[in-house]
């Protein structure tokens, strides 16, 4: 099975008997110290005894790990029994007989989806022993029990699924509890029950009731199908042994069938039920799925609460709770003190502020819409924003050309968890010149909740260079005028534009000499006369034979783009 859920150990309750004091401004004052519960570190277990459900190892070590209940029974005071993330199947109640013992799922943060340890207690029907139902499966006979990281299934009849009713400091740390047929799920004075789930149904005692303890229900959600979801009744408590019926509630979801709350003086004890509530979302009418607050005692109602609609949880009776997006319990919690982690272990706030119940909310990330920040004929770079709220998303841009109906996805990462926004970038390419796109970015957060940007961004490319020509040249014709004096080469050399034509004559034979060499500009593509002088060595070399020459022309346009020619040439003798 799986339910949701990893964090560090809370505090096993060391701080002493808690005495509560009732009213807005002593509840207020007493964050602080009640805080301390949740975030001071745990006092170190004397050894760590390792279990799984096929364990059987008497040393209940890492490499040889025992069975759930050799763990429990062998432990010394101190001790955490580790359970891994399995189920456990037991036909008998783990009684405590320690004082300072945890019994805790795998350390750490998990995610919604991962796997817990669990702990199933099987009902007669299931080959548990006769009388099994009606007895309490946690029998806890010594102070400072932690529960912590667990999920607890099981029933418990006519009795308490976690009966702790005569010793002090019971904590359930981010523990869920699905109780399918008790009269109580949880008894317990001077508790601590933070970051949890209860969840209960009954068929005994008008329904019965979720939670009957004293002391303090913080960040939790705690739920009756049939019965009551908090109760302080002073019957269940004793001041003998140092409970003084007093219960603090604060960040917490309660609804029960009969009633949300209810405090019961039936005057049998000493002890004198106080109850005050915070921060919290307890309707105090029926109705939105439960029985509204039954006040037979004294209920201090703190100037946070949440009214009663719109409702913060959706079916909370149907065993939901997390909350939805829209509910009004997020972010409307009590900060700082009064929380810093969630059920899974994730930090509090997630968020502006704590919300009201056992999870934080993992918000949708906001997504800006994207911007252009260039663009050419082929590409554009686009940036965006980002908010993951809380939870690491990850995204792509997307594009389609305008009018398509099918996006494109590119450039994508995941960002942090942190609830500032982030600048993401992305490049599209390659694209068409002159055409009109859509862009925007699509994100998914860690709890699975989609967004995107709030527009679709358009823009259209530039359109493309237009193709620059190759240069070219073309020596048409030449011819040698020869007098008795001089000699010169007249070449019609053709050009594909303005620029830069060289002629230059060099012998056919080979070598380095240059016989002639002549630039000019040209003003226009055409064909050019372009003349060069042989000098008075050529005159003289042809006189005595032919001149075999290599006219070679080149030719430079305006934007630097060259071509070159050749053609050979011979001037016959002439005395």
């Amino acid at each position: 099975m799986k339910d949701q859920g990893q964090v560090p150990t809370v505090d096993r309750g060391t701080a002493g008997r808690r005495q509560f004091r009732f009213g807005q401004s002593i509840l207020i004052a007493t964050l602080a110290s009640i805080g301390l519960l949740a975030i001071t570190p745990s006092i170190a277990s004397a050894a760590i005894r390792y279990t799984s459900p096929t364990g059987s190892g008497a040393a209940c070590s890492q490499a040889s790990p025992c069975s759930l209940t050799q763990g429990v029974s062998g432990a010394s005071a101190g001790d955490e029994v580790r359970l891994t993330a399995d189920e456990y199947y037991l036909n008998t109640a783990l009684t405590i007989g320690v004082t300072n013992l945890t019994i805790s799922g795998p350390p750490g943060r998990h995610e919604p989806a991962d796997f817990r340890a669990f702990i199933f207690f099987r009902t007669e029907a299931e080959g548990a022993p006769a009388g099994f139902d009606n007895q309490p499966k946690f029998v806890v006979n010594q102070d400072r029990l932690t529960l912590s990281r667990l999920s607890i299934v099981g029933r418990s009849g006519i009795t308490s699924l976690i009966n702790a009713l005569t010793v002090d400091f019971l904590t359930l740390d981010r523990v869920i509890v699905f109780d399918d047929d008790s009269a109580s799920t949880v008894t317990a004075q001077d508790a601590l029950i933070v970051n949890s789930v209860i969840r209960h149904t009954s068929t005994v005692l008008g329904g019965g009731t979720a939670s009957n303890v004293t002391g303090t229900i913080l960040g939790s959600t705690i739920t009756s199908a049939t019965g009551n979801a908090i109760a302080n009744n002073d019957n269940l408590h004793d001041p003998t042994f140092g409970d003084y019926c007093e219960l603090q509630i604060l960040n917490t979801i309660a609804v029960g069938a009969v009633s949300n709350l209810r405090t019961v003086d039936t005057g049998s004890s000493a002890c004198a039920p106080n109850t005050t509530y915070d921060y919290s979302w307890i309707p105090a009418a029926g109705g939105y799925g439960g029985g509204g607050i039954v006040p037979s005692g004294f209920i201090t109602t703190g100037a946070n609460n949440l009214p009663d609609s719109p409702p913060a949880l959706e079916a909370p009776l149907n065993g939901v709770f997390a909350l939805a997006l829209d509910s009004p319990a997020i972010d409307t919690g009590c900060g700082g003190s009064c929380g810093v982690e969630d059920f899974y272990g994730r930090p509090r706030p997630i968020g502006v502020q704590n919300d009201i119940g056992a999870t934080e909310t993992i918000l949708p990330p906001t997504i800006s819409t994207v911007g252009v920040d260039s663009k050419t004929y082929d590409r554009a770079q686009l940036s965006a924003t980002i908010n993951p709220n809380g939870g690491a998303t990850t995204y792509n841009f997307q594009i389609r050309k305008a009018g398509a109906t099918t996006w494109e996805s590119f450039d994508g990462s995941t960002t942090g968890e942190g609830t500032l926004p982030e600048t993401v970038r992305g490049t599209a390419q390659p694209l068409d010149p002159e055409t009109s796109y859509e862009v925007r970015v699509i994100g998914l957060n860690s709890s699975g909740v989609e967004s995107t940007s709030p527009a679709v961004t358009t823009f259209t490319t530039d359109a493309a260079p237009q193709p620059v020509p190759a240069a070219f040249v073309q020596i048409r014709s030449a011819k040698a005028k020869v007098t008795s004096r001089a000699a010169r080469i007249q070449a019609r050399i053709r050009t594909s534009g303005a620029g830069r034509v060289t002629l230059r004559a060099t012998p056919a034979a080979g070598g380095t000499k240059t016989w002639c060499r002549v630039r000019k500009t040209v003003a226009a593509a055409g064909v050019h006369t372009v003349s060069c002088n042989l000098g008075r060595k050529g005159r003289t070399r042809i006189r005595k034979s032919a001149l075999g020459l290599v006219l070679k022309a080149s030719f430079t346009d305006g934007t630097n783009n060259s071509a070159t020619t050749q053609r050979r040439f011979t001037i016959p003798r002439k005395r």
